[in-house]
């Protein structure tokens, strides 16, 4: 059997995020997010929160929050995979994040 070579994609890439941001895994594949990247790029009020969650499952994996000044950026690393149709991303609790989340899309054997 012929070995397919294995690239890093990049699920979600996304300026902003006051509420969520998500990718759905394609049928036929499972997702491996192995780095995300998480920058607050405006000053909150109050300390502010970010999570990286699966919204199929309903679970989280990782929270993330600014300083009461704002300009807080956050790297995670690791390894958390998500099967076919499975909903996972960002959610935020209304302050703009910017944010990537990559890992490896692979496909299923038959």
């Amino acid at each position: 059997m012929p070995i397919s070579p294995v690239y890093t994609t990049r699920f979600i890439g996304q300026q902003g995020v006051s509420s969520s941001s998500t990718y759905i895994v394609p049928v036929g594949f499972v997702a491996v997010v192995t780095s995300a990247d998480l920058y607050v790029n405006t000053t909150p009020v109050l300390v502010s929160t970010i999570r990286l969650k699966s919204f199929t499952g309903g679970w989280t994996w990782a929270v993330y929050q600014s300083s009461e000044t704002g300009l807080a950026s956050h790297h995670w690393e690791g390894r958390v995979a998500f099967p076919e149709s499975e909903e996972f991303g960002f959610e935020s609790d209304g302050t703009d994040w910017d944010v990537t989340a990559t890992g490896y899309l692979l496909t299923l054997s038959p």
